[in-house]
Parts: C-alpha cells; structure tokens; sequence
C-alpha cells in the first residue's frame, strides 16, 4: 500500500492523524503523513509521532518509513504527528528560491540545474555549464521575490503539452512546480501553495447532496475533510474516490460506530480499517453495490 502524502496537499499544515500499518523494529509505516521523506536533493521533515522523535524519513517504492527510537507503537494503532513547522518553512523558502535561481540561470544560459542539496545548515545547486554574471543573477533572483510571483503545484494530465526543467527522467504521475514568468520544473517537495487543494473542495462541497459522494479523483486531504462535512450533516458520511472498472478508495466517518459499516462493506470483498469515527480503506465493489449496501 502507498503512503498517503499529505505533504502535497497540506504543505502549510504541522499536525496529522494516521494509522499505523506495519511496525519494523525502529521503522514505522503509516497509511499516510506529513512527514516529507529524504527526496529530490532536500533532507527529511523532523518532528513527533505520539510525541515521540521521528529521527530520520525515508520512502522506497512510495512507501514512507519513519525511523525512531524507544516506542510502544502497533499496527493499527492511530497515532497525532507534528511537523517540525521552523524546518519545514526553512525548507519550503530555500527550495522555492532553489526553483528561481535554476530558472533565471536556465533563461539566461540555457543550463540545466543537474544536482541539488538542501540541509538545515545549506544548499548546493550545480549546473552543467560555467556560470557569470552572478551580480545580475542575484539581482534578478531578489526581483522575482520582491515581485511575490504565485507558485502553483499540479499533477498536469497532459504533460507532453508542457514543456518544464527536471534533472532525471522521472516515471508515473509528474507534479509540477511553476512560478509564474520565471520557471517550471518537475519536483517532488512541498512549496508555497494551497490555492488549488480549496477551489477543489469548494467543487465537492458543492456535489454534496447525500451521505455519500462518488468522484473519479480527488486529494487526499479533501476525501477526508469533505467526508467530515458530510458526518456533521448526515451522522454518517463518506467519499469514495475511483470507477466501477477500477474500484474505490473510500474514506467514511460515523457519529455513531463506523466500524459497523466496515463489517458491510468487507461483506463487499472490501478492505479496510480504522476506527469508530472513521474507516478508510479500498473496495472493488460497484457504486451501486455500495449504495445499497450503505443504505
């Protein structure tokens, strides 16, 4: 199972639920979280998991693993985390300048930005091709700043249509950083951006005319928190993400007990888990197989 990554839809958030799904010794494994892993050249999120210290973030094939040391954590255990908020601002303004110096140096000489690092203490960005100027570039760099320009994340549908910077040929789903006039690259870590996550919510909400609502996509984030809209309406309510064909991924809410409405929906070959107030989980099952089971 992939790791949920709030991360990407919540950048400017510090405190997360989550289920614990597999217990490694020192390694935890949550079905999703706000910890961004070591990636794309920028260090870890550091912070707590049930007030514990997350000591290192790692991710292998999607799946994100945090590292601790003493716990008592257990698989489905439902764990609060919180982001180390100063570090990740830190992380998210260096990077988002990172995107600015790589994007003037690509306009102004056409080099490509072929490695990058950033830590607590620096960053290090390195190009294939001798750089001048360096006045005028970081002249140009602090305009682009002072001009406060929108950075807009996204994962493109047509990405042969755009035409961005990335330092590796990168396979699945692209997500795009783009500062309007000044670059667009391919990138992985969190930036200055929400406009997107709440003009799609405001679209769900606006689809809510029963307990449960059926989408072909939608963030993570917003499953969650348009699911507790309906509960507060409804008593119960639920998001289901997906097709017939492919199935749904589903998260449900309860006032009462949602793990009675889990034992229905296993009864559908579905798989899932959590708690009394909220499940979560995958289902094959048709929409209208889950409709009348739900009714």
């Amino acid at each position: 199972m992939k790791t949920i990554k709030l991360y990407d839809e919540m950048p400017y958030s510090t405190d997360f639920k989550a289920t614990v799904i597999e217990v490694n010794k020192n390694q935890i494994i949550l079905d999703q979280t706000l910890f961004f892993p070591e990636e794309g050249g920028q260090e870890c999120d550091l912070g707590t998991i049930n007030d514990i210290p997350v000591k290192d973030v790692q991710i292998k094939d999607d799946v994100i693993i945090h590292y601790v040391k003493k716990h008592h954590l257990q698989v489905g255990d439902t764990i609060e985390g919180h982001i180390d908020w100063k570090r990740r601002y830190s992380f998210m303004q260096n990077h988002t300048g990172e995107h600015l110096l790589s994007g003037i140096v690509h306009s102004m000489y056409g080099y490509d930005n072929v490695s990058f690092h950033l830590n607590s203490e620096e960053g290090q960005v390195e190009y294939d091709g001798d750089i001048k100027d360096i006045d005028l570039i970081e002249e140009k760099v602090n305009q682009a700043i002072y001009e406060n320009k929108e950075v807009h994340c996204f994962y493109p549908d047509d990405l042969e249509s755009i035409s961005y910077r990335s330092k590796k040929e990168i396979e699945g789903k692209v997500r795009i950083v783009e500062i309007k006039d000044y670059d667009i690259c391919a990138c992985c870590a969190p930036h200055l951006e929400v406009k997107y996550a709440q003009l799609e919510k405001e679209h769900m909400l606006s689809l809510c005319d029963h307990a449960y609502l059926f989408v072909e996509d939608c963030l993570p984030v917003n499953q969650r928190e348009v699911t507790n809209h309906l509960v507060h309406v409804y008593g119960t309510g639920g998001v289901f993400v997906g097709n017939d064909e492919k199935g749904y991924r589903y998260v449900i809410g309860s006032a009462n007990n949602a793990l009675d409405i889990l034992t229905q929906l296993k009864s559908l070959r579905s798989k899932g888990g959590g708690s009394k107030e909220m499940i979560q989980g995958f289902t094959p099952a048709s929409k209208t197989e889950l409709l009348k089971a739900l009714s």
